[in-house]
């Protein structure tokens, strides 16, 4: 749960997440971000490797004969430079956790 105060800054409004479990989950492993004037685009893609199948010879001939290997996009955002700080401090914030666990967990 959030928290944002009104524009005044005198009331609190209580933010919940609804329908978050209701989304699918799916596998991130490609991102690229770029900014244009004041807001930073950021694009998040899934990558499989193609199957290639038969002797060694073979896979590597199928792999030349292929033009290119897609990134299918899964997401796209575009958020202000406040957004993306938040965004990094996240993330940061969740792996230095992850981070931690594991190692009390060795």
């Amino acid at each position: 749960m959030a928290e944002k105060k009104n524009g005044d800054g005198s009331a609190l409004i209580r933010l919940v997440w609804v329908d978050l479990d209701e989304a699918d989950v799916r596998i991130a492993n490609q991102f690229a971000s770029q900014f244009h004037e004041d807001v930073f685009f950021i694009s998040v893609g899934s990558f499989a490797p193609p199957l290639l199948l038969g002797s060694d010879e073979e896979k590597e001939e199928q792999a030349r004969e292929l033009p290119f290997v897609p990134i299918r996009t899964v997401a796209r955002f575009a958020v202000t430079e406040e957004k993306l700080e938040e965004l990094i401090s996240l993330l940061q914030t969740n792996l230095d956790r992850f981070r931690q666990t594991k190692r009390e967990a060795t």
